[in-house]
This record gives structure tokens, sequence and C-alpha cells, in this order.
């Protein structure tokens, strides 16, 4: 409901609308839409994507991104906040921060 608003979800639940892809693209519901015979080269990338993120900062952004639905600004950022807060102290997080510095300073080739 908070993606498309009481009003649509009302629509879509009690009142048998259907949707196609490119309605439900255009009002949120869905973030991307591919034709069929891409689908599973994009899905391929996608979780690709995901498998090179850190397990712990992807828990965290998940449980941030539910929590801050709704809330005014500056709490959603302080709940951010709290969120990197505890991947700081990981070797994670010093490993990539170090590999960010090198690229910087041009000591190394991006991975």
């Amino acid at each position: 409901m908070q993606l498309v608003g009481l009003g649509r979800a009302r629509d879509l639940v009690l009142g048998g609308y259907e949707l196609d892809a490119a309605d439900a693209h255009r009002i949120g519901l869905v973030s991307d839409v591919v034709a069929h015979n891409v689908l599973h080269d994009r899905v391929r990338a996608r979780l690709a994507l995901i498998a090179r993120r850190n397990p712990d900062a992807y828990a965290v952004a998940k449980r941030v991104l539910g929590a801050v639905g709704g809330l005014p600004l500056t709490t959603g950022q302080a709940i951010e906040t709290l969120g990197q807060s505890l991947l700081v102290g990981t070797d994670e997080f010093a490993d990539r921060l170090a590999r960010a510095r090198e690229r910087r300073s041009g000591g190394a080739e991006q991975a």
C-alpha cells in the first residue's frame, strides 16, 4: 500500500483492477520491465551485483530501508547513521576503505 497509495491499493485489491507491466512500472509497483528474452540475463546480472556486496552491509541496508518508510527525513537519517555505525568497525569496512583510498591516490586499478 505504501508504494502505490491507499486509493490505488483499494482499486487493485477490491475493485478487481488488473495491471499490465507498463502500468505496474508507471505507478512504481515494479522497478523495471524487460522483454522476456532478456529476463534471465537481467536477473543473473542483478544477482551477480548482489553477490558482490558485503552480506552484513546488505542486511543493514535492507533493515534501514524497511524501517524508515513514512518517517520524517531527520529520523530516517538518524536510523541510517545508526546502521552505518554498525558496519564501520568491521574488517570488511576497513578493507574497502583502504581499496578506495588506493584508487583515489592512483595506487591500484579499480576492482
